[in-house]
């Protein structure tokens, strides 16, 4: 049987990134190199969830951390976006209807923290691992 050691994975997105997406995540576990091809991935696409605070309000009250309640995060789809998931989850109303937009301008002034959990195999413990985001546009912290 094997053993898997569990990785927790968070992406606080700058205030102006809310509405632009981000797609295409993965891992990559390489013995020497990663561009020799013999590397194994890991796709991070799919559910993921998320929460906004004010911005630098993520990082004061410790959200990177595993043990941080996620209770009122929403689930978010990756690839996707901020005002995705919050239209989703009813939490918006449609930005392409009428003067909706007007009401969601709010998502631009909060940082939003995208959040997930995943295992790797325990015999990659102590190798080069790379985090490899294809498709984040202006800016993120990964913790």
């Amino acid at each position: 049987m094997r053993k898997f050691k569990s990785r927790n994975l968070i992406l606080k997105m700058g205030a102006l990134l809310a509405f632009l997406s981000f797609f295409l995540f993965k891992i990559s576990f390489a013995e020497e190199n990663v561009n020799s091809g013999l590397c194994e991935t890991i796709d991070l696409n799919g559910s993921w969830i998320v929460k906004d605070f004010a911005i630098g309000e993520g990082v004061k009250r410790k959200v990177f951390s595993p043990s941080y309640d996620k209770r009122n995060f929403i689930p978010a789809p990756v690839p996707g976006t901020a005002r995705q998931a919050l239209l989703q989850s009813g939490k918006i109303p449609d930005p392409y209807f009428g003067f909706n937009n007007e009401e969601a301008l709010w998502v631009e002034t909060r940082e939003w923290w995208f959040c997930r959990d995943f295992q790797i195999d325990a015999s990659e413990e102590g190798k080069n691992i790379d985090l490899v985001f294809e498709g984040t546009v202006f800016k993120g912290e990964v913790y």
